[in-house]
């Protein structure tokens, strides 16, 4: 290695590593580019992706597939931005510390946006690094230029992770509930928005008091931004009907 720096300038060195710098900003912008306008039926969270080593799911694979956002119901866009996002709308890609002055407003907070979430679920793998604290800001603020709003969220719903191995809402939709994501009721809707936070563990026939918990918070929120940003009726304030499961494993999208 010595011996190579003796060869090569300190010059030329620095104007490589320039290129090489140059090379991979412009092909990073050309990735988020091409998904401006292309599916995107693979991520690298996909190809990675890790089953739970025990029981059935040594048979399991991961299941996907891509539906555009006017194939799913409007109940389930809701209850992603209820659940996770309600500022998805007015913020650009980062969400701001609440304040009437204008500076502390412009604060980040340590609260991940729905764009945060997608640059991470299309662009990086699940593990948490200093690479994905560098490189999650970068492409959130790519897929705001490149793509807008409803381009990351049609995304998003089609890429989240929603279960061991399920990916994407029309996926989840059709293993939990035996139907597309353009039918799900209110309470399907939020039941797949509850357990988007640990979505690895989850029984469908006998769902967790924390999910069912999540569930009638979530419905409580879409009624909000229902009637006030819709113009609709908002939902009744009462416990949500129960489910009829399906959990249809071996779906084949």
């Amino acid at each position: 290695m010595k011996n190579i720096l003796k060869i090569i300038p300190w010059g030329t060195i620095l104007r490589i590593i320039g290129l090489l710098c140059v090379a991979l900003l412009l092909l990073s912008m050309a990735w988020v580019a091409y998904f401006s306008v292309f599916d995107v039926t693979k991520t690298p969270q996909m190809a990675f992706y890790k089953f739970d080593a025990k029981g059935d799911s040594l048979n399991f694979k991961v299941e996907h597939q891509w539906v555009p956002i006017d194939s799913i119901s409007r109940n389930m866009i809701v209850a992603i931005l209820a659940a996770q996002d309600k500022d998805f709308y007015i913020h650009d890609g980062f969400s701001l510390i609440s304040g009437e002055d204008s500076i502390i407003s412009r604060i980040p907070n340590h609260h991940e946006t729905i764009s945060q979430r997608t640059a991470h679920t299309v662009f990086l793998t699940k593990d948490d690094s200093w690479v994905k604290n560098i490189l999650e800001p970068y492409f959130t603020t790519l897929e705001e230029y490149l793509w807008g709003k409803d381009r990351i969220l049609e995304i998003y719903l089609n890429t989240v992770l929603t279960g061991d191995g399920i990916f994407g809402v029309e996926a989840a939709s059709q293993i939990y509930f035996g139907k597309g994501a353009g039918n799900l009721t209110l309470n399907e809707a939020a039941f797949i928005a509850s357990t988007l936070e640990n979505p690895v563990y989850i029984d469908i026939n006998n769902p967790s008091e924390e999910i069912l918990t999540k569930q009638k918070e979530i419905l409580l929120r879409m009624g909000f931004i229902m009637h006030i940003k819709l113009g609709k009726t908002p939902i009744d304030e009462k416990e949500p009907r129960p489910l009829k499961t399906i959990n249809k494993r071996n779906w084949k999208g």
